[in-house]
């Protein structure tokens, strides 16, 4: 470890200082203070709110009555797991490649899927 001269050190797994040790040190410049103790926003984007849809009611059944992961289905398709949430979160629609595949994956006709579009359209 090193002295507290203004900076922040580094200890040896090279992470900075936890704040309640820079708190004891008399050597820390406020700055550095600040930029510990400030409230950081999430680097996220707003999401708008999901909601139900027949289309991912019935993906999300699918998955579930197999007893799957979202990570699981990701292993299993090459789908990402974040895609297919929001397809089961109605944030947005499958192009006819993914719908294809998780029909396949989860043995729905894509005739059901279809259907279930439809519904949620009208």
């Amino acid at each position: 470890m090193g002295n507290h001269t203004g900076t922040i050190d580094k200890d040896r797994n090279g992470s900075h200082f936890e704040r309640d040790c820079l708190k004891n040190s008399t050597k820390v410049t406020a700055n550095a203070m600040k930029h510990l103790t400030k409230n950081k926003k999430s680097r996220r984007p707003h999401r708008p709110p999901a909601h139900e849809t027949n289309l991912g009611n019935l993906l999300r059944a699918a998955r579930e009555k197999r007893h799957l992961t979202l990570r699981d289905v990701e292993a299993e398709t090459g789908l990402l797991s974040g895609g297919v949430s929001f397809l089961e979160n109605g944030r947005s629609i499958p192009d006819l490649l993914t719908a294809h595949i998780l029909c396949k994956f989860y043995g729905i006709p894509l005739k059901k899927l279809a259907a279930a579009f439809l519904q949620d359209e009208a």
